[in-house]
């Protein structure tokens, strides 16, 4: 229904070598496969006032503790791979672990039907990080004026220096 966040349907038998476990669209309808076979897709990802309610700007201050996550290097194992893809297996890549992640910023972890973390919402980490940005940003900016303003006080104390050396 329009009022669940989530359709699922079941595929016997699994998915072989189609490379969608655990990955998400990256426009329209966000869907994904689970481990256990289901496809689900998200059925109101949209950003439309009239879907949400309790609405609020999340502050630097709920955002901040996503700066505790580790990112880490890693390698996926290569039986989640066919074998026309193992060296896929050899890329290096860059992420979350689930289990760290969920310590540091729980609301970014999404679990699977036995409550075990699955993966981690892209809706949720990247809101959050621009929100931090946001405030990095504005800190630079006051930190300009003010290093400005040092500056100029800098000059003219150097001037009063040079004047009252010259006399």
């Amino acid at each position: 229904t329009s009022s669940n966040m989530f359709c699922s349907l079941y595929l016997a038998g699994g998915i072989q070598s189609l490379g969608t476990y655990n990955t998400t669209t990256s426009s329209g309808n966000s869907i994904y496969v689970t481990k256990e076979g289901y496809i689900r897709k998200y059925v109101s990802s949209s950003s439309s006032m009239s879907l949400k309610n309790h609405i609020k700007e999340i502050s630097y201050d709920d955002a901040k503790s996503l700066l505790n996550s580790r990112i880490f290097s890693f390698r996926y194992n290569p039986e989640l791979y066919s074998l026309e893809d193992q060296k896929e297996s050899q890329k290096d890549r860059y992420g979350f672990i689930l289990e760290d992640l969920e310590k540091t910023f729980p609301m970014a972890v999404e679990h699977d039907e036995d409550g075990l973390p699955s993966s981690w919402c892209l809706q949720v980490v990247v809101p959050t990080h621009l929100a931090i940005t946001k405030e990095h940003e504005h800190e630079i900016k006051q930190l300009k004026i003010e290093n400005e303003q040092l500056r100029k006080e800098l000059d003219l104390l150097k001037e009063e220096i040079h004047e009252i050396s010259k006399n």
